[in-house]
């Protein structure tokens, strides 16, 4: 049976902003200077980035031809997974003839939203935007009265009830995220110890109650721990989020308290929905002596991989993953489709908006990769030589079998 351990944390969390989006201290307004791109097509790919169609990256057409779009990225708040977003949206800016800036709005909803109204003000002419998943109601309705060009990035724009969708979006899904990372762990652990018995395993799934795709990946991740290790499911408990916030330290506080609470699991399967639970969790383990039984997962990755690139091990051992630079180019170039007058947000991708649930706009899943320690950097390299946007330089070969976009599911049809 779940077990719910909702553990009230009182934390003070001082959110500094990134260094290159430095709030003004008298107003609430974004910075009015944005950096012009560099020339369009300045690094060519080795392999034809993007889909062809609207709503793709082409790079067969001259980006420079077209107007020079201002396009403003505002964010929730500030994390690794934001700086990754922010750093592959200016690099599609500069291939595609885009001014390009970021603001973060340090968890503050109100400022999210007067921040969308400063942009608006200011001329530019499409928004990137990534709010608190509970006010995108909110957020949509102010967006579309402004009658400015938008896209959400991390998270769908959903009506309240998480049922409807407001607006076209590019993601995954959330139940298969689920399912990937409990896989992931179980597969470690029949290989890992393989003499273990199944009544010492235990499963923990750090996530957010409130948030309904948040709760498809718990489920994902609990139906298949079921269906594979039935047994770890006698010791299930989850740590819910909404007691604390979105950072490492609220992953860190509810996997140690449940670690301490429950020291008669000796082998632990344990994932958060997003990198930095994970990453607090993954903490937690090693902070309880448990690196050597216990495994991590997470949905994300960029976390992980600056771990392993700064040669660290932990309990964290896989990510299901798709690379930023992948995640944000459907979401840029849709917005340019939008901006540039190629689409309408009904109009926009018509072969991905999935009819079995009546949608009215389109969503694009994205294909995961699982990537490990020892392979993580092949495929970075690869998505370094699709793209053509080099933030990588690792002494490998890229990796083969890899794709940018998923099939359309025969499921969409209706």
């Amino acid at each position: 049976m779940k077990k719910v351990m909702a553990i009230v944390i009182v934390l003070v969390l001082a959110v500094s902003l990134f260094a290159c989006n430095k709030a003004p201290e008298t107003t609430t307004s974004p910075s009015a200077s944005v950096s012009p791109s560099s020339t369009p097509g300045s690094t060519t790919p080795g392999t034809s980035a993007g889909t062809s169609g609207v709503g793709f990256y082409d790079p067969n057409v001259d980006y420079s031809k077209n107007p020079n779009y201002k396009v403003g990225y505002i964010m929730s708040s500030t994390g690794v997974l934001y700086d990754q977003f922010s750093k592959s949206f200016k690099a599609w800016a500069d291939r595609m003839n885009v001014t390009y800036n970021d603001f973060a709005c340090n968890a503050d909803n109100d400022l999210f939203v007067n921040t969308i109204q400063t942009y608006v003000d200011q001329g530019y002419n499409g928004l990137l935007l990534d709010p608190d998943s509970t006010v995108w109601p909110r957020v949509a309705e102010l967006s579309n009265e402004l009658n400015i060009p938008w896209m959400g990035c991390m998270s769908s724009a959903y009506d309240q009830d998480g049922k409807t969708l407001l607006h076209p979006s590019a993601g995954f899904d959330n139940y298969q995220a689920g399912v990937g990372m409990a896989q992931f762990n179980v597969d470690y652990a029949k290989k890992t110890w393989p003499d273990a018995k199944p009544e010492e395993f235990g499963a923990m799934f750090i996530g957010y109650s409130t948030t309904p795709q948040l709760v498809e990946r718990e489920q994902g991740f609990t139906d298949t721990i079921t269906k594979e290790m039935p047994e770890a499911m006698k010791n299930y408990y989850f740590g819910d989020g909404v007691t604390g916030q979105m950072d490492a330290q609220t992953g860190y506080n509810l996997a140690s308290a449940i670690l301490a609470a429950h020291p008669e699991v000796k082998y632990w399967l344990i994932s958060g929905f997003f990198d930095d639970y994970t990453d607090g969790a993954a903490r937690a383990v090693d902070a309880a002596g448990k690196n050597d039984t216990a495994v991590c997962s997470t949905f994300g990755g960029s976390s992980l991989i600056a771990h392993w690139d700064a040669g660290e091990d932990s309990a964290w051992k896989g990510a299901i993953f798709t690379d930023q630079r992948l995640f944000s180019m459907p979401i840029f170039a849709g917005l340019y489709a939008m901006m540039n007058g190629d689409a309408t947000p009904e109009g926009l991708w018509p072969e991905w908006i999935n009819h079995s649930r009546g949608d009215k706009y389109a969503s694009i899943i994205l294909p995961t990769v699982v990537i490990t320690q020892d392979m993580y950097q092949s495929y970075l390299m690869w998505v370094d030589t699709y793209t053509g946007i080099h933030q990588n330089n690792y002494d490998v070969a890229p990796g083969t079998g890899y794709s940018p976009i998923a099939d359309v599911p025969a499921s969409y049809a209706g």
